[in-house]
């Protein structure tokens, strides 16, 4: 920590980051999941998609790009964004999507969420998009209060699987101006 607070940073991930990627997607996921599902359900969900090996699975995807977060150097936080996979109620053919986006609980109010998803912004629109969109789940007051004011609005819904609960996302949309 400086003097002045704690040293944020946000950086393009790769390969050396895997374990901090799975180990914030975990806790973080688990956090927000963790009450409102199985804990079999749970466990299939992490083991396929928040293991260092998914991730690299995902960062050698090349329509992904992660980005993650740091507090003192230690990692706090990610976005991952990706431009494949847009539903027919984004209205914009060139978009980018913010499909994951976690903060550890430990950092949370540090305006990490708020960095990142200015960080995925800038990202998105050097790469041509012409908005981001995303999905959350409907009963996560806390992140759809965080994405209206971040500029996103609702569009839609669709459902979101992990293992056999199903939760209904509200799909939201941040066109660039």
């Amino acid at each position: 920590m400086s003097a002045s607070g704690p040293v944020i940073e946000i950086r393009a991930a790769g390969a050396a980051d895997l374990d901090s990627l799975a180990a914030i997607g975990t806790a973080s996921f688990t956090a927000a999941y963790g009450p409102t599902t199985t804990p079999a359900d749970m466990a299939v969900h992490l083991e396929t998609y928040f293991t260092a090996a998914a991730m690299g699975d995902a960062m050698a995807n090349t329509r992904c790009h992660f980005m993650l977060a740091t507090v003192d150097a230690g990692p706090a936080g990610f976005v991952k964004l990706r431009d494949e996979g847009v539903p027919d109620v984004i209205p914009a053919a060139a978009v980018q999507e913010i499909q994951l986006l976690y903060v550890m609980p430990a950092f949370q109010r540090f305006g990490l969420g708020g960095r990142l998803v200015t960080a995925a912004a800038n990202f998105a629109r050097e790469q041509g998009a012409k908005g981001l969109w995303l999905s959350t789940w409907k009963d996560a007051d806390w992140a759809i209060n965080f994405y209206i004011k971040a500029g996103f609005r609702q569009v839609g819904t669709q459902e979101f699987r992990v293992g056999e609960t199903i939760y209904t996302d509200l799909l939201m949309w941040r066109p660039f101006d």
